[in-house]
């Protein structure tokens, strides 16, 4: 069909801006920054899941933003480092947490036995919101750097080792770490991601008129009904000779159906590659009815989670909180969640126990009337 021949009617539809190329990758740590934080999936998987351990254990609760910070940028990136400032504010904490986007290289020295490097530091690279750049040599062990200013010991935090070896399709970093936001993660994320975008323009635009115009149809009479499509809709309509037009065909979108199956089963598949039940994304129980099994298992995935999660970061936040505040932190947070699913696992139990008893009791009530 020549450009002669048809015409093509624009529409406003809102179109997800994640689903544009910039946001379909798995190599760039600044794309995987904002995948993690606009897309509801990676979200919840990082941020939500984090900001509730964090609001759950009451000695973060002064330290909500760097622990925070720490654990996300450490999952997001493979790695982080934490390196604390002077303040200018007595009692203020200044930190930065450094990630692959600001590493411009390693500081590394020779080791005298082996003869192989090893790394002591990075030089690192970052800009405020006012556009002043700065650069700094951070140390892994308190030290000098080359302005001979004493600087204060930077933690560096990894949540897997790699290999040596790069991975394809993963950032440049993968022969060091392997991040918790994984190739894995991303790819299943990013095509739901484009699946519920297919089904949500399809809902917003659930059919489009195909207008057949008239053999006899001239090219300002064309112009006409084009301009006049701005105004077509279900309350209002258009007149014009068969001539010059000589029918509307209302064509449906087919896509919803298929697209809502789809992405049921992407969302599934998200939920087990990230070991957490569907009730944690849809932020309600998928299952219902007294003693609840399934209710109950997935809130010990939940907590299975939680735990394996905090237990990563427990050892150096342990040295961070000592080091930099003096503070212990307490032991029980090795087994915080373990304990906590055990207090409300006795806790359901006992209600159900006091609703069966209930029931049994009205039930001889009612037999001996």
């Amino acid at each position: 069909m020549s450009q002669n021949e048809s015409d093509l009617y624009p529409s406003n539809t809102f179109v997800d801006p994640m689903i544009m190329p910039l946001y379909l990758k798995t190599t760039d740590h600044e794309s995987i920054k904002e995948q993690c934080l606009n897309d509801w999936l990676l979200n919840a998987y990082l941020y939500k899941i984090t900001e509730e351990i964090v609001d759950e254990i009451e000695q973060f609760s002064e330290k909500k933003g760097f622990v925070s910070e720490l654990i996300n940028t450490t999952r997001r990136c493979g790695y982080a480092i934490a390196q604390f400032y002077k303040s200018k504010i007595e009692g203020q904490d200044n930190f930065k947490i450094f990630s692959p986007y600001n590493v411009q290289e390693w500081i590394t020295e020779i080791d005298e036995v082996s003869k192989k490097k090893y790394r002591i530091g990075a030089i690192v690279q970052w800009k405020d919101d006012l556009d002043n750049n700065f650069t700094d040599s951070v140390y892994f062990d308190t030290r000098k750097n080359e302005n001979a200013e004493l600087v204060g010991k930077a933690y560096l935090v990894i949540w897997e080792k790699g290999d040596g070896y790069k991975l394809r399709n993963a950032p440049d970093c993968s022969d060091f770490v392997i991040a918790d936001v994984s190739t894995a993660v991303l790819s299943i994320a990013i095509q739901a991601r484009q699946i519920q975008a297919t089904l949500m323009f399809g809902a917003t635009n659930p059919f489009f008129y195909l207008f057949r115009y008239g053999d006899s149809i001239t090219p300002p009479q064309r112009d006409g009904i084009k301009s006049l499509m701005k105004f077509l809709s279900n309350s209002r309509a258009i007149g014009a000779k068969r001539a010059v037009l000589d029918g509307i065909d209302v064509i449906e979108n087919s896509a919803v159906e298929k697209s809502i199956i789809a992405l049921d089963q992407a969302i599934g598949f998200f939920a087990g590659v990230t070991r957490l039940p569907l009730a944690f994304y849809f932020g309600e129980r998928q299952t219902g009815g007294l003693g609840d099994t399934g209710e109950q298992e997935s809130s010990r995935q939940v907590v299975r989670k939680k735990q394996s999660i905090l237990g990563h970061f427990t050892p150096i936040l342990r040295e961070i909180f000592s080091d930099i505040w003096g503070e212990s932190l307490d032991t029980s947070l090795d087994t915080f969640y373990l304990n906590k699913d055990e207090e409300e696992t006795e806790e359901k139990e006992l209600e159900i126990a006091s609703i069966l008893k209930k029931k049994g009791d009205e039930e001889i009530v009612n037999e001996k009337k």
